[in-house]
């Protein structure tokens, strides 16, 4: 077996409610193989738990929030909103009034950078919609030809509205007692990478073929459990 099959990617590219999921799921596999065979003591297994188990309390702390919920509204208001300004735009490529195609073919070049963006993570999908703002906002003949100037100052105070929510519940988790996610997962991932360190090591000098076989067994459970969330990830 090579060492990259060690296992050990920590989903640090996962969304916060995907990682603790992984390493939930990665928590039960773990522990339901000798911990013995596997060189785990209790002391590992249950700081594991308590760093999944906090994760989980964020998470909920944070789905249970108003402002969350607001946000959420506020994004998919945006994304609507988007989806408009770039659908108008494509949709006069092909008008037969020869100024609307030619406004279309001028803003086209400028949104093209930006399709996509309403699939992006949130703080990114912020700072880009103020870059398309300034970019769209250059070319005024344009935007007037194809009766848009309303549409991106909806834009603008949505994105606006998004800001200040996210502002408001920054400061709301700095007042709760929970850390935040972005202390939590490190320490879940240092954890894990001492845990897989171990069944690694337990993998190269397993005291018998047995043994080395089992512990392949979970090994090769442990990194399809990743490509599934890695999967699920992409598809979030």
């Amino acid at each position: 077996m090579e060492k990259k099959t060690k296992i050990g990617d920590y989903g640090a590219s996962f969304n916060n409610v995907l990682h603790m999921q992984y390493h939930r799921s990665l928590y039960t596999k773990v522990t339901g193989v000798d911990k013995q065979k596997l060189h785990i003591t209790d002391e590992m297994l249950k700081e594991w738990k308590q760093c999944i188990d906090l994760e989980e309390d964020i998470n909920r702390e944070v789905t249970a929030s108003p402002l969350s919920k607001r946000l959420n509204e506020k994004d998919r208001e945006r994304d609507e909103v988007l989806k408009f300004l770039f659908g108008v735009i494509k949709h006069h490529k092909f008008s037969p009034v020869t100024a609307e195609r030619g406004a279309a073919e001028v803003l086209g070049l400028i949104i093209k950078p930006y399709t996509g963006i309403q699939t992006e993570a949130v703080e990114e999908e912020t700072g880009h919609v103020y870059g398309l703002l300034r970019d769209l906002e250059k070319q005024s003949a344009e935007l007037m030809i194809l009766n848009l100037g309303a549409t991106l100052t909806r834009l603008r105070a949505l994105n606006d509205e998004f800001v200040a929510l996210r502002l408001q519940r920054r400061d709301a988790a700095v007042a709760s007692k929970l850390p935040t996610a972005r202390m939590a997962r490190p320490k879940t991932d240092a954890i894990w990478s001492s845990i897989a360190d171990q069944i690694y090591a337990s993998y190269l000098f397993a005291a018998t073929d047995a043994d080395r076989e089992l512990i392949k067994g979970i090994i090769d459970i442990i990194n399809k459990t990743f490509a599934d969330f890695k999967t699920m990830n992409k598809q979030s």
